[in-house]
């Protein structure tokens, strides 16, 4: 029988709520635009139950709507790196998952990822191996660093040898070869199921596929289905289902009694393999319902959003000779900061000062946090919101922490000058604050403004000095961009003559083009932000690394900001 989409619209709706009235059901395709009679429904129905897609099984009432029990269900993490957010906070203990995917796609990575965080977390633990031999899937644990040979919460179940010992060669399969396995398979399960908290079955489909478009695979897809209703409320249960081994019509039947279901899959695109999953189903979760693109590492399935940072982690940025950002992914994209360099840090005009000014905020503490000397000409940001998040940055800081070392006390030993363009330090005074900034005071004259700014940024020494200021914000003082252009050029003699570092704001729009050419050509590195207006996600910002001195640009990399130190994430 081949299944239609409003076939397939009557089955989720029976999933729903398999005790709907025919006149219910066609009330509710008319919401998908499609008009059929109860007494067409009625029809449709027995079809599909007559061709066995139902499987004759009786379709058991649906669980209540989430109570407060439910809410609160023990749950079963997986330690993939943020994956276990997608699901709702993790898979629900206990509960029937199955997992979709043709092979390669990374479905029993993903079997041995959950296996190796049970076995940690002190489960028994069932590995029923289908698909090949015990100890192929034991020597892919290993390479991943995860050794289960001494283990003795974890049984491996080599059904792979029984199948080929009755099946061989052989172009046919006789039903009863095939419910022997079966029967085999029932009886290891019946003596491990009140012994073990997990189990994992990969895959079954290899054994449906023998029997595939036969009656006989009916028959074990509605055996598998009872026995999934029966032990469903006692452990947690991995199914591998590979859609190319079964029907489907029998994998519809499947998907009804199942609690979890994600979907896996793969494409090759620019001679690199990508590789997805979607969560389709999680009982009782409210679960990341688009795809997540993942990839296969020596360490297992990490999400492609964490991937930037693992690298990160695994190839810090040591050294004297090098400053940081304090954001382990940008400072390995960029290989670190090299002394006596400068940086333009580009911006468009939707992307918040508020979120550059974080990044200078970083990278001033961690040099603090080394004795370095920082001086920060205040962007256009709230001064109270600036000051707050100083604090909480200095007080995340493990080497300030330990010497208690506060913001006040930086200021006043002069190793953190922050410089008010602004004069919004005037009405500080008038908050008993105005000891925080020194007012930087224009006059109309260009060139005494630019002597003193030069003053201010220079005045101080130590081994290595921070400078950072938004070259945009000086427009509203009276400078001009040729002014502005010999201030760039003599800091610049500064940074390389002293060894220091010169971060510098600029919005392009605010300039003309050979202007923003020029500060390209001199300064050694560019960092350009901006933000996607288009883009309907809540995470809409992103960084691109344009140019360092190493020449190695990269692509761009979506930045997630947060409201707390560490305030960046680059996937």
């Amino acid at each position: 029988m081949e299944i239609d989409e409003i076939d397939r619209q009557i089955l989720q709706i029976l999933e729903d709520d398999p005790r709907i009235s025919n006149t219910k059901i066609s009330e509710k395709l008319k919401d998908a635009k499609i008009t059929l009679t109860p007494q067409a429904v009625g029809i449709r129905i027995k079809k599909l139950k007559d061709a066995g897609v139902i499987g004759g099984i009786k379709i058991l009432k649906p669980l209540p709507e989430p109570s407060k029990v439910a809410r609160e269900l023990k749950r079963f993490q997986t330690k993939i790196p943020g994956l276990d957010i997608h699901l709702g906070g993790g898979f629900p203990n206990p509960s029937v998952i199955f997992l979709i995917g043709e092979s390669g796609v990374g479905t029993t990575t993903f079997c041995l990822k959950v296996l190796w965080t049970a076995i940690n977390a002190g489960m028994n633990c069932a590995y029923f191996t289908l698909e090949r031999p015990t100890e192929q899937v034991i020597q892919q644990l290993k390479s991943f660093g995860w050794d289960v040979s001494q283990s003795e919460n974890v049984r491996f179940i080599n059904i792979y040898e029984s199948i080929y010992e009755n099946v061989g060669e052989a172009e046919f399969v006789s039903n009863i070869d095939i419910l022997k396995i079966y029967r085999e398979m029932v009886k290891y399960h019946a003596e491990l199921w009140s012994k073990i908290d997990l189990l994992i079955i990969d895959s079954y489909t290899d054994l449906i596929k023998l029997v595939k478009g036969s009656p006989i695979e009916i028959e074990l897809i509605n055996r598998l289905c009872i026995g999934i209703m029966k032990h469903k409320t006692n452990l947690m249960t991995f199914y591998v289902l590979k859609p190319h081994g079964i029907s489907e019509n029998s994998l519809l039947t499947l998907k009804t009694y199942a609690d979890c279901i994600i979907h896996f899959r793969k494409e090759l695109e620019n001679q690199t393999i990508r590789r997805y999953l979607l969560i389709e189903k999680m009982l009782f979760t409210q679960h990341t319902t688009s795809e997540i693109e993942f990839q296969i590492t020596n360490q297992g399935i990490i999400l492609k959003e964490y991937m930037l940072q693992l690298m990160a982690n695994q190839n810090p940025i040591l050294g004297d000779n090098l400053a940081r950002f304090n954001v382990p992914e940008l400072d390995y994209l960029i290989g670190g900061l090299p002394y006596g360099t400068t940086w333009v840090l580009e911006t468009d005009s939707i992307f918040p000062l508020t979120d550059l000014a974080k990044l200078y905020i970083n990278f001033f503490i961690d040099g603090i946090a080394r004795q370095e000397i920082a001086h920060f000409v205040i962007p256009n940001v709230p001064i109270k919101w600036l000051l707050h998040h100083f604090r909480k940055t200095i007080q995340k800081n493990k080497e300030l922490k330990k010497e208690d070392i506060t913001l006040e006390k930086l200021i006043n030993k002069k190793q953190l000058n922050l410089y008010d363009i602004f004069q919004k330090s005037l009405i500080l005074k008038k908050e008993g604050n105005g000891s925080h900034f020194e007012p930087m005071v224009w006059s109309s004259d260009a060139e005494r403004n630019l002597r003193h700014i030069g003053l201010k940024l220079t005045e101080q020494r130590s081994k290595h000095t921070y400078i950072g200021l938004s070259l945009s914000d000086l427009i509203d003082a009276p400078f001009g961009e040729e002014k502005l252009r010999q201030l760039y050029k003599s800091l610049i003699q500064i940074i390389q003559k002293r060894n220091d570092i010169l971060l510098m704001a600029i919005n392009p729009a605010l300039h003309s083009d050979v202007f923003v050419k020029k500060l390209w050509y001199d300064c050694d590195g560019i960092i350009r932000f901006w933000v996607n207006p288009y883009h309907n996600e809540q995470q809409n910002k992103y960084i691109q690394i344009i140019k360092t001195p190493q020449g190695t640009p990269s692509p761009p990399h979506q930045l997630k900001v947060n409201d707390d130190p560490p305030y960046f994430q680059i996937v």
